[in-house]
Parts: C-alpha cells; structure tokens; sequence
C-alpha cells in the first residue's frame, strides 16, 4: 500500500471515531436533537434545541454535570468532541428504560447554571470566582426543573430573565413562561405543527390552537400567584371540540406578536405596540353569487365557531399555519366584522346568511345574494393598529370632564365666567362645552338645562348627532331610559360603534334585558375606547342584562372582568351583589347570602335596596325566616327606593308574599298601584296578567269562597274591571251571584245579575241569564221587578228550553201578586213537573179546589205503591189533594186516598191533620177553613222558594256557561 492510499485510510478512520462519538446513535423513533455551543470569558454554554419543553433534572458532582430527561433524545453534539470548550468537553450518552442521561465533564472548580428558554435547554459551567446572579453550591446538588424560577433559585436564569417552567401531566402541551425587563413570552410545546390563532377582544387574550390535547397551563399560574406574569391576569381554558381555546385576562393593553419555530408557538406580550410580520389583506371581489370579501392566506386550520364569554356574540375563527399572518386592523362591513388579530382571521357575523368557506390559498367571505358592501372602500375602520385603537368616541367623556373630580368647582366656575364675558357669537360654543362637561360629570339636571337653553336658542341644533348623543346620556342618567333611547336610536347614530353601547346602557335600565345584551355585543369592539369609570358602568349593567337572561358564562366573563379592576367602595359592593346573584343560580347559597349581606351596607342606597331584596327573598326561600317577617321587610323596602324597575320588583314580591298569605286585597292594591307607577314600561301587561290571574282564582277556582261574602262582594266591585270578558266572565259573576243567594244578600246577587243582563249578554244568553235574575227577585218579595226584566229581554226567537224557564217565572211572579188567570195561561202549553207543581200553588192560593184535586192526582200518581216515608214535599201535595177533596166532599175520593197513604204517613209532619181530613167522619167545615190558614200563613210558596234557592248552589262547582237546559246558574 503506498503512502497516498495509506493517509486516505487513516483519514477515513478518523472521521468514522469523530462520528461516533460525537453523536448518539440516532433511533428512527427517537428525535434528533441538535446541540450548540458557546464560549464565554467566565463561562461555557451547551444549547440544547428541543422540539418541545422536555422535562429533566440537572446536577453537578464530582467534575460532572449530568442531564438526566424524562423521555428517550439522540443528540448531534457537531464538534464538541474534537473541540471542547473552556469548561464542558467530553460528552457522553446513556439510554436506558426510555430515558437518557448527558453526562459533560468539566474543568476546573466552579458552579453549574441551567434554564429553560422556550424550549431550548441552556446548560452554563461558570468557573470559580466567575459573577453570577446567583453561584450554585459547589457541592453535589439535584435540581429539578421547578414551576417558578425566581431570583433566589439556585438554577438561575441569565441576568434580568425569569424563568416559569411547567409541572403538571407530563403528556400534556407544555407551555413554558419567560420574564424580562421588556416582555413576557409563553412558548406551547406542541410536539406536533399545529395551526393557529392569537387576538384581543374586550381585554381578553386568545389563544386558539387546532389540535385537542390538554395543554399544561401550571407555569403560567405559578407566573400570575408570584405577580410575575406581566399583564396576564386570569387564565382560563375553554372546553370546545377539536380545539384547545386558552384565554388570559389582561392587565392594560399590550402589543402581542406571535412566532413559531417548528411545532413551538410563542406568544409576546410587550408594551410596544406591534403588528402582524405580514399583515392579511382583505380583497374585494366578484363572482356569481355577487361580491365577496376574500383574505389570501396559506395552511388554513378548520373552523371554530365559540361564543365570547364576555360579549356573548359568537366568533368565527379560523386559526392559520403560517406564523406571523394576522389582520392589522378591525375591518367593519354591513354584514361581518374582521377582528383584528395578532395570528390568524377572526370573523364576527353580523348576517344570518353569511357564507365562510376555506380554500387552500385563502378565506372567502361571502352571503347568499352577496355582501352589501360600499363603493370605493368596502371597510369602516378604527384608526388604530392592532394593538390598541386611538380612535375618539363621539361621546368623549374622559376628555369633557376637563380633569379629575376635585377640579370640578374650579372649572365650572371658570367656564361659567367665561360663559358672562362673552359676545353672543360666542355663547353657543362655551355653553356646548358647559352642557358636555356637567354630562361627562354626571350633573345631569344642570345638563339638561344647558341642553334646552341650546335648544331654545338653535332649534335646529336637535337635529345634530351630537346634540342626540349628549341629550340621551343626560336623559338615561335622569332616570329617563326610553326617552334616552328614543335619541340614541337615530339612524345617523347607527355608524358610532361607542353608541350601541348607550343604547345597551338604556334598555337595560328600562328592563329589556335581551336587547341590551344584543346592543352590547354590537359595540364591544369600542370598549377599548372607554375610560375606566364608563367601562365598570357597562360591565355591571351587562351582568345583571345577562343574570336576567340566564346567559352565565356572559355573567360571568363581565363579573371576572370586574374584579380583576382593583375595585372598592361602591363598584366593588355592586361586583360583589352580581357575583352573589350568579353563585345563587348555581347553587351556592352561604356565599350568595354573604355576598348580599355586604352589599346590602352599600352607602348606594339603589344597590343596598336591591341586595336586602334579594336576601329577603333567598332567607325565605330557605325557610330562614317567616312570610310575615318577609312581608314587613318588604313594606319597609317599598319606601327604601322609588322610581325605576327595583321599586317594580318590591312590589311584585310583596304582593306575591299577601297573595299567598291570602290577603287578596292587598296583593291586589299592591300590583294596581305598581301597574299605574309603571304604566309606560314592557312588564306593564304582565302586572295585569298577574291581576287578572288572582282575581280568576278568586271568583273561578273559588278562593274568594274562603272570604266573607260582602268582603268578598267588595273585591269583586273595587277590581270589577278585572272580569275577563266572554264566557268566564259571565260564569265568574254567575258563581259569585250564587255565594250571595246563599247567604241571602239577594238585593246585591240581584244588582250583579242586572248589570251582567244589561251590559255584558245578548241574545239566548241575556234571555234565560234574566230568568235567574226573575227568581232572585221572586226570592226577594219584588214579583214586579220579576216581570220588568221578563219583559226588558223579550225576544221572538228563543231555543224552547229557555222559552219554558221564562214562562215559569213569569208565571210564578204573576201569581205573586194574586193575577191568577194570566199566570195559569202562560201554562197552557208547558207540561211537566215543575209546571204542574206552579199549578197546584197556583190552584191551593187561588182556591180552585176542583183544579187543586186534579193536579194533585197528578202529582201524586201512584206514590202509594212505593213504601218509602214520604217526603215534605210530597206531604204538603198530600194534604192539599185531602183539603181539595174535602172541600169538594168526594167521600170516596177521602176513603181511597186514606187507604193508600195512612201506612206512610202514619208517624212525621201532618199525620195527625191527614187522619183528621180522611176519618170516616172527616173535618168540620170550621175546622177545614182553619186548616187552609194555617198551612197559607206559615209560607204560601214555601216549596218553590226553597227549590229556587236551592238552584243557586250546586252550579258554583260547575264549569258549564251559556244556555243550558237547567234552571240553574
């Protein structure tokens, strides 16, 4: 072999040593991972390059660090072996069950530094004597990767870097948090690509990843519990399918930059404003199914469509693979809203028909018929960047206030003097400025005033969006709401994204809950144009719109939003009162109590009404204390706050609780009063409903029946406009009219009859309704006001069962005042019982005795056949069939009636005057005149009126109306 082949030998043999022992052998399943290094003056680093935030310990004996990782790594350590640093060289590499273990040797005496940056690994040996934050024990030491990494940790970070490592389910997403002097950083250590999604909205931070994993969010609450997590607040996870939604409650308003680096997405929070590295571009353009906005963008993820928590809309986000690719600005359009986003395209539909769909070069937006999109410019846009907005509200109340509270004299009055000095081209401007500052600082009766002194001066100055602007802020704080609403509805206003916020403002404090909910979502974008004393305003009203909406994942979001403000005094009591009525509905009564008692001290006096209501209602809903206490402190309440829809509430409750205790009048008093205080607002129909309903209970179902009968009858007069009309109206009176026949108040029964006859009836109805109006007349001794009504509700048609009813108590009230003949003709062509037994009454008082013996055969028929005891009734038409015989002096009709009849009527009532009547001998005639008086005198028609008034009770628990068949109510 000759020289030159012999070099090339000995050259091959040495790279294949270099190989192998530079590098791991690299399994097709084991990662590779890279490793640089670095030369210091006082110390030497290794980086180790992961692919995600691996999980390991560090230590330094005996002149060797050694790594050991939680999962099984192959590392190319490039040149290390045949250039070893300062301190680090001869590396080597141990796997075993999974793991892998790095063991460096180093020179020389000193300590060991290691930190977590993203997910690198940074491995430093600083050499004895060498400056550090921090020197490491020189003595053996096992550090493992801890949560937090503060100044005092013996792993240090470099100087100024702080470093959040993850310790929870080691196979979920690590998410690694960096602190320094200008920013925090998270890194997800997504082993796999991913796309996604990173904006702001309502101070929230989103973070939307199109994979499902759990991801270890343990770092950054270690990061936020020791104060070092920068702006990050709160964090919270979202459960959606197919995604991992994280988002953060932020403090401020910092810029967000997004960056990933393999499968690792790092998210930046920085004071500096920033933008996305390459900004999507929303395009115009045409197709068949008219204009479409389409954004160019590569790898775009599937679509997640989630609800806001805070605003409660629904968001359209698509999250993307191409880091960097977000929207700079909000874009508006008449049918959706572009987001603006640090990483991805966030769509927030205003149209029900909008049509998203993905392609693979970007995102078309369009709708069924094509967008309305204006010429030239297709977006209304923020003047601002994505990180902040710096656009003005048209209501600008921080700048119009003109300074901080304590200023407030000394700028009135200064504006006031200057308002005396000036000439009057100059008198619109100061008092427009002088109306807006009294506005921004709630003095709204003295900005009302300024307001109608313009008006007064420049009637055309309410035409002005301004002018509206301002007049429904001062009408809403004067307890104005719908005529607040009534300015800030004007469609000019409909383009000034802060006045959806007004509107919100103003139909929540007039009680329509849902639509401030839906206003509110409208204008959120401008939320981050408010000051902080607006922004609590907005917050608590939205709380209470969504508690009232049962909306309370948007409760909660507001009420998190609230009280991560830094609030006190009265704000935070009314935060306090919010978060108490939500754990209420989620069950957690002792902190919803606790929360009430505290606001419940509010120095507010509208929010501790509120709160001792609502502690009122939850101690007696938990039986804690009495209906009575209840109903006193209510009484007490109802003087506590007047004027808006809390004084309503009172109301509504109290009489609840005076219904229940049966104290109709008063529940009944209490919801009149209510409804005509409250007349103008949308519960006004319900308060009637409610009415209407105690009063149905009483008079129909039969509550009243529990009253006396003239307080009954009184609440039926002092609420009569609360009978329903139709048939249950007609029934309620009827049954009412009943109750009163009972107890003989017939003069009143009689007054209601008349009234429903008259004014409420027509027809076949009105006719027999009159007919029971004819007997309670009868039964109270008036026969010709019987006769009158008849007469009043002639008709000439009229169904044959009514026509009967009338005959019988025109009849009978003719024979009530002695015109037998009339009143035996209107019999003529009436068969039957009842007509029978008017005949014999009619016959017995008219002493047609021959008549009187025919009609009492009749009745009498063959009842002797039957053995039962015979019954008052049926004893009376016995006795007068033997009168009638006697006084005809039919012998044997006496002989046979005695026969047939002594066995059942031997023992009771009249036995001893039907023995005297029927004897053999029969009855003096004396004796028999004497006889007819006395059973005369006692009660002529003692029968029919006992059967009329019996007719009165037994329909009350009846539920038929019209024009039945029977004599009854």
């Amino acid at each position: 072999m000759n020289a030159k082949a012999i070099w090339l030998l000995a050259l091959v043999l040495m790279l294949v040593f270099q190989s192998m022992s530079g590098s791991a052998q690299i399994s097709a399943n084991e990662p590779a991972i890279s490793v640089r290094k670095g030369e210091h003056a006082d110390y030497s680093r290794l980086v180790f390059d992961f692919p995600d935030v691996p999980h390991y310990q560090a230590s330094l004996s005996d002149g060797v660090i050694q790594l050991q990782f939680s999962k099984a790594y192959a590392f190319t350590f490039g040149d290390l072996v045949q250039y070893p640093l300062k301190f680090i060289h001869d590396p080597k590499v141990i796997s075993e069950d999974g793991t892998v273990t790095v063991e460096l040797q180093v020179t020389g005496t000193g300590n060991l530094r290691h930190f977590l940056n993203g997910s690198s690994l940074v491995v430093d040996f600083l050499a004895e004597g060498a400056k550090a934050a921090s020197p490491a024990s020189t003595q053996a030491q096992s550090v493992r990767a801890l949560p937090v990494q503060t100044a005092q940790n013996s792993a240090k970070a470099p100087q100024g870097m702080m470093i959040f490592t993850p310790t929870g389910d080691p196979g979920a997403v690590p998410v690694n948090l960096s602190v320094t002097a200008d920013g925090v950083e998270m890194a997800f250590g997504w082993q796999r690509a991913t796309t996604a999604a990173v904006f702001k909205r309502a101070g929230w931070l989103w973070a939307v990843f199109e994979r499902k994993r759990p991801i270890d969010l343990s770092a950054v609450r270690a990061a936020i519990a020791q104060g070092q997590a920068g702006h990050i607040g709160v964090v919270q996870q979202m459960d959606v399918q197919g995604f991992e939604v994280v988002r953060f409650q932020l403090r401020g308003d910092p810029g967000i930059s997004v960056r990933r680096t393999g499968a690792i997405w790092r998210l930046r929070m920085a004071e500096n404003e920033t933008i996305p590295r390459r900004a999507l571009e929303p395009e115009r353009q045409r197709g068949d199914a008219g204009t479409v906005i389409f954004v160019t963008a590569d790898d775009v993820g599937g679509r997640l469509r989630v609800p806001d928590p805070v605003i409660g809309d629904v968001l359209d986000i698509l999250p993307l693979g191409d880091d960097g690719r977000g929207l700079a600005e909000r874009n508006q359009y008449v049918d959706f809203d572009l987001l603006a986003s640090a990483q991805g395209l966030v769509i927030k539909a205003l149209s029900d028909d909008l049509e998203i769909v993905r392609f693979s070069t970007g995102v078309s937006i369009g709708a069924r018929d094509g967008l309305a999109v204006s010429e030239p410019d297709l977006a209304l846009k923020f003047e601002a960047s994505a990180g902040g907005a710096s656009a003005q509200t048209l209501l600008d109340l921080a700048n119009w206030r003109k300074g901080p509270i304590t200023d407030y004299t000394k700028n009135e009055q200064a504006m006031l003097l200057a308002l005396s000095k000036a000439n009057p081209a100059q008198r619109k401007a100061l008092r427009w400025d002088l109306a807006r500052f009294y506005t921004a600082h709630g003095a709204a009766p003295e900005a009302h005033a300024m307001l109608q002194l313009l008006k007064d001066t420049d009637p055309q100055i309410e035409q002005t969006m301004l002018w509206r602007a301002v007049s429904g802020v001062v009408l809403l704080d004067l307890g104005r709401p719908e005529q607040a609403l009534k300015q800030f509805l004007d469609p000019d206003l409909d383009a000034e994204s802060d006045i959806w916020l007004w509107r919100a403002l103003a139909v929540e404090k007039a009680g329509r809950m849902k639509d401030a909910l839906s206003y509110f979502r409208r204008g959120s974008e401008a939320l981050v144009l408010h000051d902080r004393p607006f922004l609590i305003r907005m917050h608590l009203a939205m709380a209470r719109a969504a508690l009232d909406q049962q909306a309370y994942d948007v409760a909660s979001g507001q009420i998190v939003t609230l009280q991560n403000m830094g609030l006190d005094g009265t704000a935070a009591l009314a935060t306090d009162y919010a978060y108490g009525k939500l754990v209420q509905r989620q069950g957690d009564i002792a902190t919803a109590r606790a929360r009430f008692q505290d606001a419940a001290t509010a120095s507010d006096r509208r929010l501790s009404t509120q709160a001792r209501l609502d502690l009122t209602k939850l101690e007696y809903a938990e039986g804690e204390i009495s209906i009575t206490e209840a109903t006193e402190r209510l009484e007490r309440l109802r003087f506590a706050w007047r004027g808006d829809l809390l004084e309503l509430d009172v109301l509504e409750t109290l009489s609840s609780l005076y219904a229940e205790q049966g104290q109709f009048r008063q529940a009944l008093e209490t919801l009149q009063h209510a409804a005509s205080a409250f007349s103008e607002t949308p519960k006004a129909r319900l308060l009637a409903a409610r009415m209407t309903d105690i009063f149905s209970r009483l008079f129909l179902d039969g509550e009243a029946d529990e009253l006396p009968p003239l307080a009954a009858l009184g609440l039926f007069y002092d609420f009569s406009e609360l009978t329903p009309l139709g048939e249950p109206g007609d029934r309620m009176i009827r049954q009412l009219v009943a109750r009163l026949v009972s107890v003989d108040l017939l003069d009143r029964a009689a007054d209601l009859l008349e009234h429903q006859v008259s004014y409420r009836l027509e027809g076949s109805a009105q006719a027999l309704v009159a007919a029971q109006l004819g007997k309670i007349y009868l039964l109270d001794g008036r026969p010709e006001e019987t006769l009158r009504i008849m007469r009043a509700t002639r008709q000439t048609v009229l169904p044959t069962d009514v026509m009967v009813q009338r005959s019988l108590v025109s009849s009978r009230a003719l024979a009530e005042l002695k015109r037998y003949e009339e009143a035996t003709v209107l019999l003529e062509d009436i068969s039957g019982r009842e007509a029978d037994e008017l005949r014999a009454d009619i016959f017995w008082a008219s002493h047609d005795w021959p008549q009187l013996a025919a009609i009492t055969s009749r009745l009498l028929g063959n009842r002797w056949q039957n053995e039962g005891t015979l019954g008052l009734r049926e004893r009376e038409t016995l006795i007068r069939r033997a009168l009638a015989l006697s006084f005809t002096d039919d012998r044997t009709g006496l002989s046979q009636l005695r026969s047939r009849y002594q066995p059942l009527i031997k023992n009771g009532d009249y036995a001893g005057v039907f023995d005297l009547l029927t004897s053999p001998d029969g009855a003096p005639e004396g004796e028999l005149s004497r006889i007819v008086g006395e059973l005369g005198g006692v009660d002529q028609f003692r029968s029919f009126l006992s059967a009329y008034r019996a007719e009165f009770t037994p329909v009350v628990s009846t539920n038929a109306g019209g024009t039945g068949t029977g004599s009854g109510l």
